[in-house]
Protein backbone atom coordinates (compact mmCIF):
# COMPACT_ATOMS: atom_id res chain seq x y z
CA UNK A 1 0.00 0.00 0.00
CA UNK A 2 1.07 3.50 -1.02
CA UNK A 3 1.97 5.38 2.04
CA UNK A 4 0.16 9.00 2.21
CA UNK A 5 2.73 11.98 1.87
CA UNK A 6 0.37 14.71 3.12
CA UNK A 7 -0.58 12.51 5.70
CA UNK A 8 2.64 11.51 7.20
CA UNK A 9 3.85 15.03 6.83
CA UNK A 10 1.04 16.39 9.35
CA UNK A 11 1.34 13.45 11.63
CA UNK A 12 5.26 14.82 11.69
CA UNK A 13 3.91 18.20 11.95
CA UNK A 14 1.17 17.16 14.94
CA UNK A 15 4.71 15.86 16.89
CA UNK A 16 6.65 18.69 16.65
CA UNK A 17 3.80 20.66 18.05
CA UNK A 18 3.42 18.38 20.68
CA UNK A 19 6.65 18.44 21.95
CA UNK A 20 7.46 21.96 21.42
CA UNK A 21 8.36 22.35 24.86
CA UNK A 22 11.25 19.80 24.60
CA UNK A 23 13.76 20.90 22.33
CA UNK A 24 16.35 18.45 23.63
CA UNK A 25 14.42 15.62 21.67
CA UNK A 26 15.83 16.94 18.16
CA UNK A 27 19.04 17.92 19.05
CA UNK A 28 21.64 15.82 21.27
CA UNK A 29 23.21 19.03 22.32
CA UNK A 30 26.67 17.57 20.83
CA UNK A 31 26.51 20.14 18.09
CA UNK A 32 26.04 24.11 17.87
CA UNK A 33 22.89 25.03 17.63
CA UNK A 34 23.93 27.91 15.15
CA UNK A 35 25.38 24.99 12.55
CA UNK A 36 22.50 24.59 9.68
CA UNK A 37 21.62 20.89 10.56
CA UNK A 38 20.31 22.67 13.68
CA UNK A 39 17.78 25.93 14.67
CA UNK A 40 18.41 27.55 10.92
CA UNK A 41 17.27 23.75 9.38
CA UNK A 42 14.14 23.75 11.92
CA UNK A 43 13.04 27.38 11.31
CA UNK A 44 13.39 26.95 7.10
CA UNK A 45 10.93 23.96 7.50
CA UNK A 46 8.53 25.37 9.53
CA UNK A 47 8.99 28.52 7.56
CA UNK A 48 7.94 26.29 4.24
CA UNK A 49 5.34 24.26 6.70
CA UNK A 50 3.59 27.72 7.55
CA UNK A 51 3.02 29.33 3.96
CA UNK A 52 1.77 25.22 3.09
CA UNK A 53 -0.88 25.19 5.89
CA UNK A 54 -1.46 28.48 7.11
CA UNK A 55 -1.34 26.83 10.94
CA UNK A 56 -1.39 29.06 13.53
CA UNK A 57 0.60 26.60 16.13
CA UNK A 58 3.13 25.90 13.52
CA UNK A 59 3.46 29.57 13.29
CA UNK A 60 3.98 30.06 17.05
CA UNK A 61 6.90 26.98 17.23
CA UNK A 62 8.61 28.98 14.30
CA UNK A 63 8.61 31.99 16.50
CA UNK A 64 9.67 29.84 19.52
CA UNK A 65 13.05 28.60 17.41
CA UNK A 66 13.72 32.19 15.98
CA UNK A 67 13.99 33.55 19.59
CA UNK A 68 16.54 30.41 20.44
CA UNK A 69 18.36 30.70 17.78
CA UNK A 70 18.65 34.79 18.46
CA UNK A 71 19.48 33.81 21.95
CA UNK A 72 22.71 31.79 20.89
CA UNK A 73 23.50 34.34 18.10
CA UNK A 74 24.07 36.60 20.68
CA UNK A 75 26.52 34.68 22.92
CA UNK A 76 28.67 33.99 19.87
CA UNK A 77 31.88 36.08 19.63
CA UNK A 78 32.86 34.83 16.04
CA UNK A 79 31.24 32.94 12.74
CA UNK A 80 32.48 31.49 9.76
CA UNK A 81 30.42 33.13 6.62
CA UNK A 82 29.35 29.59 5.86
CA UNK A 83 25.88 27.82 4.91
CA UNK A 84 26.71 24.77 7.22
CA UNK A 85 28.82 26.16 9.70
CA UNK A 86 27.99 30.13 9.78
CA UNK A 87 25.89 33.31 9.24
CA UNK A 88 24.69 32.17 5.61
CA UNK A 89 22.59 29.66 7.15
CA UNK A 90 21.48 31.69 9.87
CA UNK A 91 20.63 34.54 7.16
CA UNK A 92 18.82 32.18 4.89
CA UNK A 93 16.95 30.80 8.38
CA UNK A 94 15.43 34.57 9.11
CA UNK A 95 14.92 35.43 5.35
CA UNK A 96 12.59 32.48 5.26
CA UNK A 97 10.90 33.20 8.46
CA UNK A 98 9.93 37.19 7.13
CA UNK A 99 9.24 35.69 3.94
CA UNK A 100 6.44 33.22 5.36
CA UNK A 101 5.57 35.56 8.47
CA UNK A 102 6.26 39.07 7.56
CA UNK A 103 7.50 39.58 11.18
CA UNK A 104 11.31 39.93 11.03
CA UNK A 105 12.20 42.60 8.21
CA UNK A 106 14.48 44.50 10.49
CA UNK A 107 16.55 41.54 12.08
CA UNK A 108 16.77 40.37 8.76
CA UNK A 109 18.04 43.67 7.53
CA UNK A 110 20.47 43.46 11.17
CA UNK A 111 21.70 39.96 10.29
CA UNK A 112 22.21 40.57 6.52
CA UNK A 113 24.40 43.64 7.04
CA UNK A 114 26.33 41.40 9.39
CA UNK A 115 26.25 38.81 6.96
CA UNK A 116 28.15 41.04 4.39
CA UNK A 117 30.70 42.41 6.69
CA UNK A 118 31.72 38.80 7.57
CA UNK A 119 31.57 38.12 3.74
CA UNK A 120 34.00 41.13 3.23
CA UNK A 121 36.27 40.22 5.46
CA UNK A 122 36.78 36.71 4.11
CA UNK A 123 37.11 38.23 0.86
CA UNK A 124 40.12 40.52 2.17
CA UNK A 125 41.93 36.99 2.95
CA UNK A 126 40.81 35.34 -0.23
CA UNK A 127 41.80 38.09 -2.77
CA UNK A 128 45.81 37.26 -1.53
CA UNK A 129 45.77 34.08 -1.85
CA UNK A 130 47.95 32.14 -4.23
CA UNK A 131 46.19 28.65 -4.05
CA UNK A 132 42.38 27.71 -3.54
CA UNK A 133 40.76 25.63 -1.86
CA UNK A 134 37.16 23.91 -2.92
CA UNK A 135 35.71 25.54 0.82
CA UNK A 136 37.05 29.48 -0.39
CA UNK A 137 34.84 29.51 -3.04
CA UNK A 138 32.12 26.67 -3.60
CA UNK A 139 27.98 27.50 -2.65
CA UNK A 140 28.64 25.56 1.32
CA UNK A 141 31.26 27.32 3.14
CA UNK A 142 32.53 29.51 0.08
CA UNK A 143 31.75 32.83 -1.69
CA UNK A 144 29.57 31.23 -4.40
CA UNK A 145 27.03 30.37 -1.68
CA UNK A 146 26.99 33.84 -0.71
CA UNK A 147 26.64 35.74 -3.20
CA UNK A 148 24.19 33.63 -4.54
CA UNK A 149 21.87 34.65 -1.41
CA UNK A 150 21.72 38.23 -2.54
CA UNK A 151 21.24 36.92 -6.07
CA UNK A 152 18.77 34.93 -5.67
CA UNK A 153 16.21 36.82 -2.99
CA UNK A 154 16.36 39.95 -4.59
CA UNK A 155 15.72 41.77 -7.48
CA UNK A 156 18.19 43.77 -9.92
CA UNK A 157 16.18 47.17 -8.61
CA UNK A 158 16.82 46.15 -5.04
CA UNK A 159 20.54 45.09 -5.40
CA UNK A 160 20.96 48.41 -7.40
CA UNK A 161 19.32 50.67 -4.88
CA UNK A 162 21.66 49.31 -2.03
CA UNK A 163 25.40 50.45 -2.61
CA UNK A 164 26.58 48.34 0.11
CA UNK A 165 24.88 45.17 -0.99
CA UNK A 166 26.00 45.89 -4.77
CA UNK A 167 29.57 46.55 -4.09
CA UNK A 168 30.03 43.00 -1.90
CA UNK A 169 28.25 41.48 -5.52
CA UNK A 170 30.60 42.86 -7.29
CA UNK A 171 33.54 42.05 -5.60
CA UNK A 172 32.60 39.02 -5.12
CA UNK A 173 32.18 37.90 -8.59
CA UNK A 174 35.57 39.84 -9.38
CA UNK A 175 37.06 37.52 -7.10
CA UNK A 176 34.92 34.21 -8.63
CA UNK A 177 35.97 35.18 -11.88
CA UNK A 178 39.37 35.07 -11.04
CA UNK A 179 39.57 31.53 -9.70
CA UNK A 180 37.64 30.20 -12.91
CA UNK A 181 38.37 32.86 -16.14
CA UNK A 182 40.58 29.68 -17.39
CA UNK A 183 39.44 26.99 -15.10
CA UNK A 184 42.18 24.45 -16.36
CA UNK A 185 44.52 26.41 -14.59
CA UNK A 186 43.39 28.73 -12.44
CA UNK A 187 40.19 26.59 -10.61
CA UNK A 188 42.99 23.58 -9.93
CA UNK A 189 43.16 22.34 -6.18
CA UNK A 190 46.83 21.18 -5.11
CA UNK A 191 47.03 18.51 -3.35
CA UNK A 192 48.38 20.55 -0.42
CA UNK A 193 44.81 22.19 -0.53
CA UNK A 194 43.10 18.92 -1.28
CA UNK A 195 40.90 17.90 1.93
CA UNK A 196 41.78 14.08 2.57
CA UNK A 197 45.06 11.64 1.95
CA UNK A 198 42.74 9.76 -0.68
CA UNK A 199 42.46 12.72 -3.00
CA UNK A 200 45.86 13.70 -2.85
CA UNK A 201 46.62 10.17 -4.03
CA UNK A 202 44.51 9.64 -6.99
CA UNK A 203 45.10 13.57 -7.78
CA UNK A 204 48.33 13.94 -7.13
CA UNK A 205 48.49 16.38 -10.13
CA UNK A 206 45.49 18.27 -9.14
CA UNK A 207 42.15 18.57 -10.44
CA UNK A 208 39.35 20.74 -10.96
CA UNK A 209 35.95 20.57 -9.22
CA UNK A 210 32.88 20.07 -11.35
CA UNK A 211 30.32 19.11 -8.99
CA UNK A 212 27.51 22.00 -7.81
CA UNK A 213 28.22 21.34 -3.99
CA UNK A 214 32.06 22.35 -3.86
CA UNK A 215 33.00 23.09 -8.07
CA UNK A 216 32.20 25.35 -10.49
CA UNK A 217 28.80 24.33 -11.19
CA UNK A 218 28.16 27.00 -8.10
CA UNK A 219 30.61 29.44 -9.43
CA UNK A 220 28.90 29.32 -13.18
CA UNK A 221 25.72 29.45 -11.41
CA UNK A 222 26.48 32.59 -9.18
CA UNK A 223 28.20 34.95 -12.50
CA UNK A 224 24.79 33.88 -14.72
CA UNK A 225 22.54 35.06 -12.05
CA UNK A 226 24.71 38.14 -11.85
CA UNK A 227 24.30 38.14 -15.57
CA UNK A 228 20.47 37.84 -15.56
CA UNK A 229 20.03 41.14 -13.21
CA UNK A 230 22.75 42.54 -15.51
CA UNK A 231 25.37 43.04 -12.88
CA UNK A 232 28.99 42.52 -14.63
CA UNK A 233 32.29 42.64 -14.21
CA UNK A 234 35.23 42.66 -16.32
CA UNK A 235 35.86 39.14 -17.78
CA UNK A 236 32.69 37.90 -16.21
CA UNK A 237 30.80 36.65 -19.78
CA UNK A 238 34.62 35.27 -20.75
CA UNK A 239 34.38 32.59 -17.50
CA UNK A 240 30.83 31.91 -17.89
CA UNK A 241 32.07 30.47 -21.27
CA UNK A 242 35.45 29.18 -20.48
CA UNK A 243 33.20 27.29 -17.92
CA UNK A 244 30.40 26.09 -19.87
CA UNK A 245 33.47 24.89 -22.41
CA UNK A 246 34.81 22.50 -19.91
CA UNK A 247 31.94 20.93 -18.84
CA UNK A 248 30.87 20.54 -22.92
CA UNK A 249 34.56 18.73 -22.95
CA UNK A 250 33.65 16.94 -20.06
CA UNK A 251 29.93 15.97 -21.43
CA UNK A 252 31.67 14.50 -24.77
CA UNK A 253 34.05 12.40 -22.61
CA UNK A 254 31.61 11.22 -20.80
CA UNK A 255 28.30 10.27 -23.25
CA UNK A 256 29.15 6.96 -24.64
CA UNK A 257 28.81 4.95 -22.38
CA UNK A 258 26.75 7.38 -19.92
CA UNK A 259 29.18 8.21 -16.91
CA UNK A 260 30.10 11.06 -14.87
CA UNK A 261 33.69 12.35 -13.66
CA UNK A 262 32.71 14.70 -10.48
CA UNK A 263 36.13 16.17 -10.69
CA UNK A 264 38.58 16.90 -14.07
CA UNK A 265 42.15 16.52 -14.31
CA UNK A 266 44.25 16.37 -17.66
CA UNK A 267 44.76 13.25 -18.36
CA UNK A 268 41.35 10.86 -17.66
CA UNK A 269 41.40 7.50 -16.22
CA UNK A 270 38.27 6.06 -16.43
CA UNK A 271 39.30 3.83 -13.25
CA UNK A 272 39.81 6.55 -10.43
CA UNK A 273 37.39 9.25 -12.26
CA UNK A 274 34.21 7.76 -12.49
CA UNK A 275 31.57 8.45 -10.30
CA UNK A 276 28.57 6.26 -9.53
CA UNK A 277 26.90 7.67 -7.14
CA UNK A 278 24.27 9.84 -8.84
CA UNK A 279 23.02 12.54 -5.66
CA UNK A 280 22.61 16.15 -5.80
CA UNK A 281 26.70 16.68 -3.95
CA UNK A 282 28.57 15.06 -6.77
CA UNK A 283 26.21 13.30 -9.38
CA UNK A 284 25.66 14.41 -12.65
CA UNK A 285 21.59 15.10 -11.93
CA UNK A 286 22.77 18.73 -10.34
CA UNK A 287 24.80 19.42 -12.93
CA UNK A 288 22.83 18.96 -15.84
CA UNK A 289 20.18 21.21 -14.18
CA UNK A 290 22.44 24.00 -13.80
CA UNK A 291 24.01 23.81 -16.20
CA UNK A 292 21.29 23.00 -18.99
CA UNK A 293 19.89 26.15 -18.02
CA UNK A 294 22.49 28.36 -18.24
CA UNK A 295 23.93 26.98 -21.86
CA UNK A 296 19.99 27.48 -23.09
CA UNK A 297 20.30 31.28 -21.51
CA UNK A 298 23.53 31.60 -23.14
CA UNK A 299 22.62 30.31 -26.71
CA UNK A 300 25.00 27.51 -25.89
CA UNK A 301 22.70 25.06 -28.26
CA UNK A 302 25.42 22.16 -28.40
CA UNK A 303 25.85 21.98 -24.47
CA UNK A 304 21.83 22.35 -24.30
CA UNK A 305 21.95 19.42 -26.79
CA UNK A 306 24.45 17.21 -24.61
CA UNK A 307 22.89 18.35 -21.29
CA UNK A 308 19.41 17.08 -22.54
CA UNK A 309 20.91 13.92 -24.09
CA UNK A 310 22.22 13.18 -20.88
CA UNK A 311 19.21 14.46 -18.75
CA UNK A 312 17.39 11.18 -21.03
CA UNK A 313 19.46 8.89 -20.30
CA UNK A 314 19.64 9.70 -16.46
CA UNK A 315 16.25 9.47 -16.80
CA UNK A 316 15.90 5.73 -18.59
CA UNK A 317 18.64 4.10 -16.49
CA UNK A 318 17.81 1.75 -13.84
CA UNK A 319 17.67 3.37 -10.49
CA UNK A 320 19.86 0.94 -8.82
CA UNK A 321 22.76 1.90 -10.90
CA UNK A 322 22.99 5.16 -8.65
CA UNK A 323 24.95 4.07 -5.49
CA UNK A 324 22.67 5.94 -3.34
CA UNK A 325 20.86 3.85 0.24
CA UNK A 326 19.46 6.98 2.00
CA UNK A 327 16.45 9.12 1.24
CA UNK A 328 18.28 12.59 2.09
CA UNK A 329 18.93 15.45 -0.22
CA UNK A 330 22.84 16.03 -0.08
CA UNK A 331 23.91 12.37 -0.99
CA UNK A 332 20.22 10.86 -1.49
CA UNK A 333 17.39 10.27 -3.44
CA UNK A 334 15.46 13.47 -1.50
CA UNK A 335 18.08 15.87 -3.95
CA UNK A 336 17.09 13.83 -7.01
CA UNK A 337 13.57 14.39 -6.69
CA UNK A 338 14.19 18.07 -5.89
CA UNK A 339 15.75 18.24 -8.95
CA UNK A 340 14.10 16.26 -11.07
CA UNK A 341 11.04 18.54 -10.53
CA UNK A 342 12.46 21.70 -11.28
CA UNK A 343 14.32 20.27 -14.66
CA UNK A 344 12.72 21.65 -17.73
CA UNK A 345 12.33 18.47 -20.50
CA UNK A 346 9.63 19.78 -23.00
CA UNK A 347 10.68 17.09 -25.58
CA UNK A 348 9.51 14.16 -22.95
CA UNK A 349 7.68 15.21 -19.84
CA UNK A 350 6.04 12.19 -19.41
CA UNK A 351 9.78 10.67 -19.19
CA UNK A 352 10.41 13.30 -16.70
CA UNK A 353 6.94 12.57 -14.93
CA UNK A 354 7.71 8.92 -14.64
CA UNK A 355 11.26 9.50 -13.20
CA UNK A 356 9.74 11.48 -10.69
CA UNK A 357 6.97 9.08 -9.59
CA UNK A 358 9.90 6.29 -9.64
CA UNK A 359 12.22 8.16 -6.94
CA UNK A 360 9.29 9.55 -4.92
CA UNK A 361 8.35 5.70 -4.62
CA UNK A 362 11.81 4.77 -3.68
CA UNK A 363 11.96 7.78 -1.29
CA UNK A 364 8.89 6.55 0.71
CA UNK A 365 10.23 2.49 1.00
CA UNK A 366 12.47 4.07 3.88
CA UNK A 367 9.74 5.75 5.70
CA UNK A 368 9.87 4.00 9.42
CA UNK A 369 6.14 4.67 9.95
CA UNK A 370 6.52 3.18 13.55
CA UNK A 371 8.96 6.43 14.39
CA UNK A 372 7.92 9.74 14.59
CA UNK A 373 10.76 10.92 12.91
CA UNK A 374 9.57 9.08 9.75
CA UNK A 375 13.34 9.39 7.68
CA UNK A 376 16.65 8.67 8.77
CA UNK A 377 19.48 9.71 7.41
CA UNK A 378 21.78 6.24 6.44
CA UNK A 379 25.71 7.44 5.64
CA UNK A 380 29.35 7.45 7.16
CA UNK A 381 29.25 10.92 8.22
CA UNK A 382 27.08 12.84 10.59
CA UNK A 383 27.33 16.11 11.75
CA UNK A 384 30.76 16.27 11.22
CA UNK A 385 32.05 12.93 12.20
CA UNK A 386 32.76 10.53 10.14
CA UNK A 387 32.48 6.87 11.36
CA UNK A 388 33.74 2.96 9.65
CA UNK A 389 30.68 1.90 8.99
CA UNK A 390 27.44 3.37 7.78
CA UNK A 391 24.63 3.64 10.09
CA UNK A 392 21.53 5.39 10.81
CA UNK A 393 21.39 8.86 12.07
CA UNK A 394 18.70 10.59 13.59
CA UNK A 395 18.90 14.05 11.82
CA UNK A 396 16.77 16.97 11.85
CA UNK A 397 18.08 19.19 9.04
CA UNK A 398 17.27 19.76 5.80
CA UNK A 399 20.37 19.33 3.94
CA UNK A 400 21.05 15.54 5.29
CA UNK A 401 18.06 14.66 7.25
CA UNK A 402 14.31 14.03 7.72
CA UNK A 403 13.34 17.89 7.38
CA UNK A 404 14.54 18.28 3.74
CA UNK A 405 12.95 14.26 2.64
CA UNK A 406 9.71 15.91 3.87
CA UNK A 407 10.27 19.69 1.86
CA UNK A 408 11.63 17.64 -1.00
CA UNK A 409 8.22 15.47 -1.42
CA UNK A 410 6.07 18.26 -1.18
CA UNK A 411 8.17 20.64 -2.94
CA UNK A 412 5.56 22.54 -5.65
CA UNK A 413 8.29 23.88 -8.30
CA UNK A 414 5.64 26.08 -9.66
CA UNK A 415 4.52 27.32 -6.47
CA UNK A 416 5.65 31.32 -6.19
CA UNK A 417 5.63 31.08 -2.75
CA UNK A 418 7.56 28.04 -2.22
CA UNK A 419 10.44 28.08 -5.44
CA UNK A 420 12.68 29.98 -3.45
CA UNK A 421 13.62 27.68 -0.82
CA UNK A 422 16.12 26.03 -2.36
CA UNK A 423 18.00 28.27 -4.37
CA UNK A 424 20.83 28.10 -1.60
CA UNK A 425 21.61 24.40 -3.51
CA UNK A 426 21.32 26.22 -6.96
CA UNK A 427 17.94 23.66 -7.33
Amino acid sequence: MKLNIEKLYEQFLDFLIKNRDNVGLFYSGEVNELNFSEYPSMIIFLSFSYLRTQRKDIKLLLNKYVLLMLVELKKRKRLSTSLCYGILGINYAIYFANLSTGDYSRILQVIENKHIQLAEQRLENLENKLNIFESDYDIIDGISGNVIYFLSNYSEQQIKSNKRMQLFIERSLNYLVNISVQPKSTAVIHQNEMVNNVLKEKYPDGYVNLSISHGLGGVVYALNSAKNKNIFVPRQNLAIQNILALYTNTFEICRSPLRWFARFVKNYNLTVNINYRNSWCYGIIGVLKVINEIAIENRNYQLSSLSEEFIVGVYNESISKYSIDTPTICHGYSGILLISKSITLENEPQLKTNFCNRIEEKILEYANVKTPFVFYDYDFINNGKVYETKKNFKDMSILNGNLGVFMSLLYEPNNNSLKNFFKMFCI
